[in-house]
């Protein structure tokens, strides 16, 4: 037989059963090796059919393919912050298989209109450190009313804390300070804010003389030593961008989903810009290297409640 001699589908089902070498298949039936290697691979004895082939995945099965893809989605989160939050689920998913996954579905890049309009954090060119927050506020619907959600984000740890509320006045702006200077176990030294009523006064409130009255979230954070700026736009973070996803039906519905939602991204999401740590591991490391920067140990909550 001419070694170039296109094969039956007896002698490729013969070279699958056989269990004898390359070589001495190749010998004994006088066709290429080559040809032995490549029907041995396939699981078949018919011809591919010619052309392009769809591309697929040899590590990744079609559920979850399903399951990245619908996270994309959902989270928007970045390639290596996707990782980290499905590795547990996908203990044989790589970087490299998850980025592929993503290229072939047309989610590799996220578009610009996917993020909330404003500056990214760590990159508005400010000073960065422990006790730096961008400080947001944003309403937040459910079918009992109107409620507004008070955010913050630390700019080093990225942790984050947030608070519901009937109304969105300087008053609460101020008890959200106090509140989150409580929960935070460092000090604060730098708040960003944006220029809404609740964090500074417009520009037409000026007084008949010229002079501004004292803003009460700027007095407060004048009062506790804290650095206050106000920038035209901060991006609100994931909390808002979350709300805004689904349908509530009660503040207390609300109240809760918050919780679990601040839970998994403070002590359970690992994040490529701490290195792969979560923002809780982050502070753990910084307070171990310098304490003198924290007012009490931080202290991990207890295990994660069961939501309905």
């Amino acid at each position: 037989m001419s070694p170039t001699r296109r094969l039956s589908i007896e002698l490729r089902a013969e070279i699958q059963a056989s269990q004898e070498s390359v070589r001495v298949l190749a010998k004994r039936l006088g066709v290429n090796p080559k040809s032995i290697q490549r029907w041995r691979r396939r699981r078949s004895t018919l011809e591919r059919a010619p052309g392009p082939r769809p591309a697929g995945s040899s590590v990744l099965s079609p559920e979850d393919q399903s399951i990245i893809i619908a996270f994309r989605q959902t989270t928007l989160l970045a390639l290596d912050d996707c990782l980290y939050a499905l590795q547990p689920t996908l203990s044989h998913l790589r970087r490299s298989t998850l980025h592929r996954c993503l290229q072939r579905h047309g989610l590799s890049r996220l578009t610009s209109n996917a993020f909330p309009a404003g500056f990214r954090t760590g990159r508005s060119g400010g000073p960065q450190g422990l006790g730096q927050v961008a400080v947001v506020v944003s309403p937040a619907p459910t079918e009992e009313g109107m409620f507004y959600l008070f955010g913050a984000t630390d700019r080093l740890t990225r942790f984050a804390c947030a608070r519901l509320s009937a109304s969105d006045q300087a008053a609460d702006a101020v008890a959200f300070l106090a509140a989150l200077a409580a929960d935070l176990p460092y000090r604060l030294d730098v708040i960003l804010t944006d220029d809404s009523p609740a964090f500074a006064w417009p520009p037409q409130d000026a007084c008949a003389y010229g002079e501004r009255p004292s803003q009460p979230f700027t007095a407060a954070c004048d009062a506790s030593n804290i650095t206050h700026i106000v920038m035209p736009r901060i991006r609100p973070g994931a909390a808002p961008d979350l709300i805004h996803r689904f349908k509530y039906r009660s503040r207390q519905d609300l109240q809760n989903r918050l919780t679990e939602f601040l839970i998994a991204v403070n002590y359970g999401q690992r994040l490529k810009t701490l290195g792969g740590m979560t923002p809780f591991e982050m502070i753990s490391r910084i307070w171990r290297h310098e304490p003198m920067l924290f007012s009490r140990a931080p202290v991990r909550p207890p295990p994660w409640p069961t939501l309905p």
